[in-house]
């Protein structure tokens, strides 16, 4: 391609997620030390306030210390002030909220995420309309998201959490349902290769399917489907008992699926009529009411490409009986990809209690800068 035409490369490994797809930032990495190519810096970020600039620049330093980050593009990161001065002065730290507790019948972590939204600025929550981002995003996995989302609906008006929307792992889930129940399901295949990137002209393989009243199994490539068929079979193992499963191939699906295997088991049995009724609203928009916050819900890997005023953080809680363990190069990259969310404030939320059993933060609170943070205690006093 580059000797036909010219080529511009743009990328940041040190936002590298998508190690399950067989993608690596390895292929940046070399570029940027090849002389054949012209190199430029970008090192400018018009988005986030100036903290969340400092502390990126301190995670990134830490992270290397401990031996994440191998190989790392050398960059700096700078906060581009005639943009972002103004966000600076009004948010000039990152907040901590330390809640004592995280449980269905004491949810300090929605209540907090509930009081704060409610005190953004108007003025905020108007340019976030205007300029059609979300007021409020929050982070963190699935089983956080669920029990938030459902708080959230109970107390405002414009709240999006559509997993199949932002998560392509339970979209792939959708589609292998429909598949567990029949091989040659239209939606099905529809729904994976949708969120698939490695297949091409989707939109003219649905096309041609419809105009022809072809299935999709029929004219999709033999060695596309027998790959998606093989992890169907696993998928099957594992739903019958999983005693017959590799490590291998128990791999294998962790991978795909970006989640252990008893995790899948517990999601992977979807009705296929609401599958259907969830996949036919997917392009439907947000009617936003009037002047009220907008607050978006969505994993880690799902929140790349979004950004939101006001960014809320959870699922930075571990096994209080365990030691803490260094983070993961990928993980340190999905803290990055979370922390520059952030146009105007962002919240980490830790636990003591996590649904009924002790807890405590990541490691990645400890490489935070202290004169950054600022540190709320979230008890029962906090809301009074």
């Amino acid at each position: 391609m580059a000797i036909k035409s010219p080529i511009l490369i743009v990328g940041d490994d040190d936002q590298a997620l998508y190690h399950f797809k067989n993608a690596t930032p390895e292929y940046l990495r070399k570029k940027a030390k090849d002389l054949k190519y012209a190199k430029f810096s970008l090192p400018y970020c018009s988005r986030c306030p100036e903290v969340i600039v400092k502390i990126t620049n301190h995670i990134i330093e830490q992270a290397k210390q401990a031996g994440k980050l191998d190989n790392r593009i050398n960059k700096k990161f700078l906060c581009y002030t005639p943009d972002k001065s103004s966000d600076s002065q009004k948010y000039p730290l990152l907040i901590h909220a330390k809640c004592t507790v995280q449980s269905n019948n004491v949810p300090y972590m929605s209540k907090y995420i509930e009081k704060t939204i409610k005190a953004i600025p108007n003025e905020d929550i108007k340019e976030s309309i205007e300029k059609n981002y979300p007021t409020a995003l929050i982070i963190g996995p699935s089983q956080y998201l669920g029990q938030i989302h459902e708080y959230l609906m109970q107390k405002f008006t414009n709240v999006i959490y559509n997993p199949k929307k932002l998560d392509n792992t339970l979209q792939k889930m959708e589609g292998y349902s429909c598949l567990l129940k029949n091989s040659k399901s239209n939606l099905g295949w529809r729904i994976i290769i949708k969120h698939d990137y490695s297949v091409t002209n989707v939109k003219g393989l649905i096309e041609l399917s419809v105009k022809n009243k072809l299935n999709l199994f029929d004219i999709l490539p033999d060695e596309y489907i027998g790959s998606h068929m093989f992890r169907l079979e696993l998928l099957k193992k594992l739903i019958d008992g999983g005693s017959n499963l590799t490590n291998d191939e128990e791999l294998n699906l962790s991978q795909y699926f970006e989640m252990k295997s008893d995790e899948l088991l517990r999601k992977i049995n979807l009705n296929e009529e609401q599958i259907e009724i969830e996949f036919n609203r997917e392009n439907e928009g947000l009617i936003v009411n009037g002047s009220d916050p907008i607050i978006q819900l969505s994993t880690y890997n799902g929140c790349k490409g979004l950004d939101a005023g006001h960014v809320y953080v959870v699922g930075f809680d571990q096994d209080m009986s365990k030691p803490k363990q260094i983070p993961s190069t990928t993980e340190v990259c999905q803290f990055i990809v979370a922390l520059t969310r952030t146009r105007k404030q962002c919240h980490f939320l830790t636990t003591k209690r996590l649904f009924g059993k002790p807890s405590q933060s990541s490691m990645f609170l400890d490489w935070l800068p202290k004169n950054s943070v600022e540190v709320i205690k979230v008890n029962k006093d906090y809301f009074k």
